[in-house]
């Protein structure tokens, strides 16, 4: 019998980069607060559609309370998450690129999103989180604050 996982808590995949070593999460404050007692060890397809669409969108709101704490996280030397927010099922990374929108290119956009994506499929969590019905969105903005791109990213 395949163990019940909530694991949406894996990775900031910025622009271009790993999820930085500083960033730490719960796992188990997660499940605590998710995960009705009792349940732990269930299988996923032993549970209905709404009871994992409701423990889904608890562990991606535990995440977003738990990455808040600790941004700003910088990614690399140009980006940095600003805030994480939950909407259901979706967490949302607001990043902030110190750049300005007028200097980026459509070729420089879309590398953004593609190397986005390959990080997020790159991680087992986000790609586990996926399959339970998680996603993921990015929204990028320059330095002053206009977008310079968004992705949502349900599947790999």
């Amino acid at each position: 019998m395949r163990c019940l996982t909530v694991l949406p808590l894996a990775a900031i995949a910025g622009a271009g980069a790993a999820q930085p070593a500083n960033v730490r999460t719960d796992s188990a404050e997660l499940v605590r607060r998710c995960v009705p007692a009792g349940m732990e060890s269930r299988a996923m397809s032993e549970l209905s559609a709404a009871q994992r669409q409701t423990m889904m969108s608890c562990a991606q709101g535990e995440a977003a309370r738990q990455l808040n704490a600790q941004t700003p996280i910088q990614v690399d030397e140009l980006s940095a998450v600003r805030s994480v927010t939950a909407e259901g099922a979706q967490l949302t990374y607001h990043m902030q690129v110190q750049v300005n929108l007028a200097d980026v290119t459509d070729a420089q956009r879309a590398g953004v999103v593609q190397s986005t994506r390959g990080n997020v499929c790159g991680l087992e969590q986000m790609r586990r989180t996926m399959a339970m019905g998680g996603s993921y969105r990015y929204i990028w903005t320059d330095r002053t604050g206009a977008e310079i791109a968004r992705t949502v990213i349900a599947g790999c």
